[in-house]
């Protein structure tokens, strides 16, 4: 038997979802429109906390080596910065200049200029010392230096030696001891020593910087410091060029002596530079200093490439490309703020 109904017979029916699109006007449809779920969703998917981690972890080993401590051997540490001046490698000088032509225990009854000579290593700047005080310094040639130096009243301990051109310095010369004493004069109290380490109150001239290294046509500054004596003071600078300074000096202390020269020094290595000072008793002061002039940059014992981080070819190409990178990086940003801010336009969303 078969049962019969009214209940119509179901037909299978087909609903057919209506897509979405997104407006023409935007041209962004490809863009936003997701091809599986007909939904929108943002872009921002950058982890730019990442992306910022990796530009800085970059930046240290560019920074690093544009600012490298440049070594030329590990018992002749250097001690300039790239960023600033490189230096040029040289042995370190291990044989020990020498005083030759005075003998210790002399004693000098004049303040004219002592010459002292000796032998050192080549290819070094010899700097001589009177109890510890910066005498004068000049270039070893021909495995040989001569030096000009004023005494102070009482004792003085000479001591010679060698720098390389790291700054590295040789072993102690062998120490003379002389003994200035003038006519009429007296030692009496010259054992007594300022912080300097020199006779206190006796008049004399120094300076934290024995020589200098430029080009032809640079201008060079020496710091010069007049200690003890009476004021005013009148200095007096032979450049070694055939040119000439004079200046007074109504206070004693610190100040800066400065100089170009035309031509390169030569053959000479360096020109010397003969500095004449005079307080106002009459006592007088002598300091010789050296400046190594050339026509391209200055080399050996200037030790002075004159380069530095933004003129390092290698180190500005990758400056370069670490600012590109970070303009990228902000571009990146920027379109996914755009594409953001279209995603939550009412226009642009969808159910």
């Amino acid at each position: 038997m078969t049962k019969t109904g009214s209940a119509k017979a179901r037909r299978p029916t087909t609903k057919t979802k209506k897509k979405t699109a997104a407006p023409k006007h935007l041209g962004w449809g490809k863009l936003l429109t997701h091809h599986h779920t007909g939904k929108l969703r943002p872009h921002a998917h950058t982890s730019y906390g990442s992306l910022a981690l990796l530009i800085i972890m970059t930046l240290v080993p560019v920074f690093s080596a544009s600012h490298a401590v440049v070594s030329a051997d590990a018992t002749d540490p250097v001690n300039g910065a790239f960023g600033g001046y490189a230096v040029v490698a040289a042995p370190v000088p291990k044989v020990a200049p020498t005083i030759a032509n005075i003998p210790s225990g002399r004693t000098v009854t004049t303040n004219d200029p002592l010459p002292i000579k000796g032998s050192c290593p080549g290819g070094t700047l010899v700097k001589v010392y009177k109890n510890e005080v910066l005498a004068g310094a000049a270039l070893c040639q021909g495995g040989g230096y001569q030096v000009s130096i004023d005494l102070f009243v009482g004792n003085n301990s000479l001591i010679a030696r060698a720098y390389n051109a790291n700054d590295v310095v040789s072993p102690d010369s062998n120490v003379v001891s002389v003994q200035l004493v003038l006519p009429g004069g007296t030692t009496k109290g010259t054992d007594q020593l300022n912080v300097q380490g020199a006779p206190a109150g006796q008049f004399y001239a120094t300076s934290q910087v024995s020589h200098r290294g430029a080009n032809v046509g640079e201008t060079m500054t020496w710091p010069i410091t007049l200690s003890g004596g009476q004021a005013p003071y009148a200095v007096s600078i032979s450049w070694g060029d055939g040119k000439t300074d004079l200046m007074s000096r109504g206070t004693a202390g610190q100040f800066d002596l400065s100089h170009a020269y035309d031509k390169p020094a030569g053959d000479k290595g360096a020109y010397t530079i003969v500095i004449q000072s005079t307080d106002q008793q009459g006592s007088t002061s002598y300091l010789q200093l050296a400046a190594i002039v050339s026509g391209k940059p200055a080399a050996g014992i200037a030790g002075t490439v004159k380069d530095g981080s933004g003129k390092s070819g290698a180190i500005k190409l990758a400056w370069q490309g670490m600012g590109v990178a970070i303009v990228v990086a902000f571009s990146f940003w920027l379109g996914e703020q755009r594409e953001l801010k279209l995603f939550n336009h009412p226009k642009t969303r969808h159910a």
